[in-house]
């Protein structure tokens, strides 16, 4: 994704053009009158990163990585118990708390299961 953090668009009615500062050239134009190096000004150009976690087996913290929308992640053992529970805020979670077990981990945003992956805590 580009993050256009300065640059501006230039009009005269009939014509605009713009641009950004930091741009990753893809060509450029050259003549008598000068050059024009084109790049990229799209919103989205490049696929979003997948969710995903480690370390796994975990000693002590657990950290999610692209992890948008997660506000809750909670831990069930084996059996489907819930151990434990916590908000999410972007931080690397805490689990010196938990004995060395086999969870299921599930991830919850806004009350909706988001993902379930499971981790070995040592």
């Amino acid at each position: 994704m580009v993050v256009n953090v300065a640059g501006t668009t230039i009009s005269n009615g009939a014509y605009s053009h713009s641009f950004s500062i930091g741009e990753i050239a893809t060509t450029t134009l050259s003549g008598p009158a000068g050059y024009l190096t084109q790049g990229y000004l799209q919103p989205h150009l490049l696929p979003e990163a997948a969710f995903d976690y480690y370390p796994n087996p975990v000693v002590q913290e657990l950290f999610l990585v692209n992890a948008r929308g997660v506000d809750r992640v909670k831990f069930y053992d084996v059996a489907g118990r819930e151990i434990y529970s916590v908000d999410y805020a972007g931080k690397p979670l805490n689990l010196s708390l938990l004995s060395g077990a086999v969870y299921l981990v599930n991830t919850f945003g806004k009350g909706k299961l988001l993902h379930k992956f499971f981790i070995i805590k040592q």
